[in-house]
């Protein structure tokens, strides 16, 4: 169905069924997840590598979830 999807994830219930489908997303022909993690933080503060960093960390283990069931993954942060 499509090759590639876009997964918006964070540290929710909702999050986690998502990335459970991966198998799932697979069987449909998605080849490449690409993840990523929003939120909002006021104009006037710069996103500071830490906590870029803290970001890829976190999405890692969804990372891992999707490329065990066969999609290439990559973090955007």
């Amino acid at each position: 169905m499509f090759s590639k999807a876009l997964v918006a994830v964070d540290s929710s219930p909702a999050a986690s069924a998502v990335v459970a489908c991966a198998r799932d997303l697979h069987r449909l022909g998605t080849k490449k997840a690409v993840l990523v993690q929003c939120f909002m933080i006021p104009e006037h503060v710069a996103f500071p590598d830490e906590i870029k960093s803290s970001v890829e960390e976190s999405l890692e283990p969804h990372r891992r979830h999707f490329h065990e069931r066969g999609i290439e993954t990559e973090i955007i942060a």
